[in-house]
């Protein structure tokens, strides 16, 4: 059923957006700079992370329309548009005591340069010991413009006073010296643990995990390393028994998808894709630390952050890597409660938001744009904004405290993406202006943005063209939210 239901609706928008594109003028108003309300825009930058046509309808005011970039074309057949299955299982979770239904969902396909380099991985074993070195390297940028003499030395003398910039950053560590430079160690469980080793550059260190071995085990092991070609390894004794190179920052993203059970405080689960040749926990688990355990069945790392969340990461057998978070020190007991889906269960999940979000939450202003609309609905708990057609809304949820509101969503309706918004105008930015707000592709192809000022805020609609699959915004610029890349959705999502 809810099959035939996308089908119909992406049929219907298909075709509806094909006659609104074709009878629709295409104009520019130019409007004013932005003068005031800057200092309460938010940008959130994304690092790693169209439709041509503005309609002057009746009963409307302002339109407004950007079209930096050429009209993309809209497709001329109703048949769907099929893409390869995103990822071969997605996380969720299932009967834990107090978490209810989703509140939040987020799925995108990837494909932004990552925006820093992941560290190279070698595991050495010796028995019942275990020697986990992730060499870390994102001077590479910076080093390109020096001469080549200027390479810094794995275990180069360090000065740096207290752990402002340090590699440790937030981790509870006890400062120590250790082959002859600054250094910390930090306690993970009675027979693991990590030392944290710098070098003269903060783009550029050393992690050594010991498990199955005491606090001195692992600091005389670390005296012992030998350094070969730049990379610390185990004197005789230990034999490698797993490698993973480094990836430069321009390699691309993974698929990425999460559900979130509550806001602020509920938990999250994140489903991820995992870099070839990394299929073992130690390889998986890139950038922090923490203690193995093992956890209905589960080879599990276990992290506690100083900033009052824990969280627990694992590979599942599917291929995926999963991580469960929330505040509080409670990750672990969730890992029994959490439970793969196939892909098509979690776009139900979505569906079942959306029809949650439509039900619970009062309409509070809409602003028609052809064939869609863009609706702003209010509950006790939060908002919800939604792109609506004859045949259903597609809705995402904003937990509440925005002031001025500020809602962008991007969503996939049968192949076709949609990127839409609202944004009230404060009471200090009535000279709030949406000039300049852009989304567009790498190749130039899209995208244009059609907005209206209505009611106190501005509503905006972008279709992006089926071909492609990533966007840049300056978004959160003119708004405030994201600046940067967004990649095609699987589900309605908040960007």
């Amino acid at each position: 059923m809810n099959d035939l239901i996308d089908q119909e609706l992406g049929q219907q928008l298909g075709s509806a957006l094909r006659g609104f594109v074709g009878t629709q003028q295409r104009s520019a108003i130019a409007i004013e700079q932005v003068v005031a309300g800057a200092k309460r825009r938010r940008v959130r930058r994304r690092a790693v992370a169209g439709f041509a046509g503005v309609a002057l309808m009746a009963g409307a005011v302002l339109v407004l329309a950007q079209r930096a970039d050429p009209p993309s074309p809209v497709r001329d057949s109703n048949t769907p548009v099929v893409r390869p299955e995103m990822l071969p299982a997605y996380a969720t979770v299932e009967g834990a005591p107090g978490v209810g239904e989703p509140v939040l969902l987020w799925a995108g396909r990837g494909g932004q340069p990552m925006g820093g380099a992941t560290p190279r991985i070698d595991v050495w074993q010796a028995g019942g010991q275990r020697l986990v070195i992730k060499t870390v390297d994102n001077s590479a940028a910076r080093l390109a413009a020096e001469s080549a003499d200027t390479a810094v030395a794995t275990s180069a003398a360090a000065t740096a006073v207290g752990d402002a910039g340090q590699p440790w950053g937030d981790h509870d560590v006890t400062r120590v010296t250790a082959r002859g430079v600054v250094a910390a160690v930090e306690h993970l469980a009675d027979d693991q643990y990590a030392v944290w080793i710098t070098t003269t550059s903060p783009d550029r260190y050393t992690v050594v995990t010991g498990r199955g071995m005491s606090r001195d085990d692992v600091l005389a092991a670390v005296e012992a390393l030998v350094e070969l070609d730049g990379v610390l390894q185990p004197a005789a004794g230990f034999d490698r028994t797993e490698h993973a190179d480094a990836l430069p920052a321009s390699t691309p993203s993974l698929p990425y998808a999460q559900v979130s059970y509550g806001v602020p405080d509920g938990p999250s689960v994140a489903t991820w894709g995992v870099p070839a040749g990394r299929a073992s926990i130690e390889l998986l688990f890139e950038w922090d630390t923490g203690r193995l355990v093992s956890i209905d069945g589960r080879d599990v790392m276990l992290i506690d952050q100083a900033w009052g969340q824990s969280s627990a990461v694992w590979l599942d057998p599917s291929g995926v890597g999963i991580t469960v978070w929330q505040t509080g020190p409670g990750a672990a007991e969730l890992v029994p409660f959490v439970k793969v889906v196939t892909e098509s269960q979690f776009h139900q999940l979505a569906d079942d938001l959306s029809t949650r979000l439509t039900r619970d939450f009062a309409i509070a202003d809409q602003q028609r744009f052809g064939p869609v609309s863009v609706v702003r609905r209010a509950g006790t708990d939060g908002d919800a904004l939604c792109l609506a057609t004859d045949a259903q809304e597609t809705c995402a949820f904003f937990p509440p405290g925005e002031s001025p509101i500020n809602m962008a969503v991007e969503a996939d309706i049968d192949g076709h993406w949609v990127i839409f918004g609202y944004r009230e105008i404060g009471a200090d930015e009535q000279a709030l202006t949406a000039d300049g707000v852009t989304f567009s592709s790498p190749d130039g192809s899209c995208c244009d943005v059609q907005v209206t000022k209505h009611n106190g805020g501005f509503w905006y609609v972008t279709y992006v063209g089926d071909a492609v699959d990533v966007v840049t915004t300056n978004l959160g610029n003119v708004f405030g939210g994201i600046v940067g890349d967004v990649t095609r959705p699987l589900v309605a999502s908040r960007i």
